[in-house]
């Protein structure tokens, strides 16, 4: 069976959604972040990104890549046996001009991913907290290349961006790395910036 990882692709004007490809995409070293070193004890490392002001712990065993289209942080865990691999990944789209509510942007979210992914089935939609903020998580299953992925969006809105932080899975092992997504989630941060507190 050849390694298949999900990352996103496009779906609609304002949403990027997990997809599938090749794992041979993680061979390239050139696209490797040097990562800054938090202490051994914690087992986890600090990605930071200056282009969209904010930062986040993962753990060393993952990895973390850097120039795939369209993503802003790409981040991918040790092989399962079956040649496929949980992986995080920030994506950060452009606000629309006219303002819509966190509720409102879940609905066109959902709505989306329902007409772009096969056999998408949204289990839940609730609201959640990232970075000390209000968001919302959308929790799916959608088929790529014969399998079924579990997919967990958290998505909020800063200034005049749309921030979504997705974690994708294998269905048949995505609770295997749940509390470890669940730390990235909590460790997510966002940077001063202009007229902001450092």
């Amino acid at each position: 069976m050849a390694h298949r990882i999900p990352r996103h692709l496009g779906v609609g004007a304002l949403l990027i959604v997990a997809a599938v490809c090749s794992a041979s995409a993680m061979d390239a070293p050139a696209q490797t972040k040097p990562a800054m070193e938090t202490p051994e004890t914690t087992s986890t490392t600090t990605y930071k990104n200056d282009e969209h002001r904010f930062r986040m712990s993962y753990p060393k065993s993952w990895e973390s890549r850097e120039g795939t289209a369209g993503i802003a942080a790409f981040f991918a865990g040790p092989l399962h046996a079956d040649g496929t691999r949980p992986v995080v990944q920030v994506t950060v789209l452009p606000l629309p001009e006219k303002m819509m509510t966190l509720a409102t942007l879940a609905e066109q979210m959902v709505g989306s991913l329902q007409q772009k992914v096969k056999d998408a089935d949204v289990g839940k939609v609730e609201d959640a907290r990232i970075a000390g903020g209000e968001a919302k998580r959308i929790v799916y299953t959608g088929t790529f290349h014969e399998d079924t992925y579990k997919f967990i969006q958290t998505v909020c809105v800063r200034e005049k961006s749309i921030f979504v932080v997705t974690y994708a899975n294998l269905e048949a092992h995505s609770e295997s790395a749940l509390d470890l997504v669940k730390a990235m989630l909590e460790s997510f941060e966002f940077l001063g910036g202009k007229g902001e507190g450092k």
